[in-house]
């Protein structure tokens, strides 16, 4: 695990659980990276932590069960399937291309940016 997606798991874990019953989104720039690094280290974050949670792969959400809480995974590269949606936080894994921040930024509704 990168330095990078060690501080995105436990800024996630740390969100999801400090505000319970709330969406966040984690965002990486591509989705290869999103689902061969970022999603499964965080689940393995949650395994090594015994974190009750469940995951649905079609929809790329993961519920943390005792604190009611979801994390979506979202591209960069493709921020238009996220148009809309309200997220309590976003923590982005890697470097994020300032023009997709923006674009992602400007179409969804994020009340903390880590």
């Amino acid at each position: 695990m990168t330095t990078s997606t060690a501080t995105v798991v436990q800024s996630a874990l740390g969100l999801a659980t400090s505000y319970p019953g709330a969406t966040g989104l984690i965002a990486a720039q591509t989705y290869r990276h999103l689902q061969a690094i970022t999603v499964q280290e965080l689940l393995r974050g949650l395994d090594e932590r015994n974190v009750s949670y469940s995951y649905n792969r079609t929809t790329h959400t993961c519920v943390l069960n005792a604190f009611n809480s979801r994390i979506l995974f979202g591209t960069l590269d493709n921020p238009a399937g996220l148009s809309g949606m309200d997220f309590a936080w976003l923590v982005v894994d890697g470097e994020a291309d300032s023009a997709a921040l923006t674009r992602l930024w400007s179409n969804t509704h994020i009340s903390r940016m880590i």
